[in-house]
């Protein structure tokens, strides 16, 4: 009976990893990647991207306080988002463990879709976070709330599908 119901877990978190028919954003180079601040240039956004085997996208502020630090990934014209991906820093141990999202259709006017347990304990593992359905964006931004003492890192992708 446990053999069955953990075979059921692994097919589920299969299915519930990535929404049918949705493209990766990020690593399709589909959206733009900007910040408020990078750590330096080796902590930037193009280091971000998921399972990028260095480093991740750090802010200026990432071990004291987040001042509101954010990533955001966007388009010129219109996408509809299902979720996304999350993970920590390749080479430390850094991530995120609850984050904000946001999103924004005219980059002025945001509505906040929630705020999110990451689920992360270590830096390699990828977690998806699924927003209940498609929403209609050009803007996607991530504010890190909490994460691990060392510091902020995010690596992620964008689940989305083109309009």
């Amino acid at each position: 009976m446990y053999k069955q119901i953990f075979i059921l877990a692994l097919l589920i978190g299969a299915v519930i990893s990535q929404p049918a028919g949705t493209l990766p954003g990020i690593q399709n180079g589909y959206l733009i990647l900007s910040s408020t601040t990078d750590y330096n240039a080796e902590h930037s956004v193009f280091n971000s991207k998921l399972n990028r085997p260095v480093r991740a996208w750090c802010p200026a502020t990432s071990v004291i306080n987040n001042n509101g630090e954010w990533i955001m990934a966007s388009s010129i014209t219109p996408f509809d988002v299902y979720g996304i991906q999350i993970q920590g820093r390749y080479d430390y141990d850094q991530w995120v463990t609850s984050f904000q999202i946001q999103v924004s259709l005219d980059g002025f006017a945001w509505t906040t879709i929630g705020t999110y347990n990451s689920g992360l304990t270590d830096r390699n593992t990828v977690k998806y976070i699924d927003f209940g359905g498609a929403r209609r964006v050009r803007n996607v931004l991530l504010k890190p709330v909490t994460w691990n003492p060392n510091g902020i890192a995010v690596r992620w992708e964008v689940n989305m599908k083109f309009v």
